[in-house]
């Protein structure tokens, strides 16, 4: 499983659609500014 440390910026929601998109596994945790 991946750990997908999330902050609200345009490059991490990327990933975020890659991940979500592409069926892997993934667990997201909210990152500390």
């Amino acid at each position: 499983m991946i750990r997908f440390y999330f902050h609200p910026t345009p490059n991490p929601a990327k990933v975020a659609l890659f991940l979500e998109e592409s069926g892997l596994a993934y667990v997201a945790l909210g990152a500390a500014p």
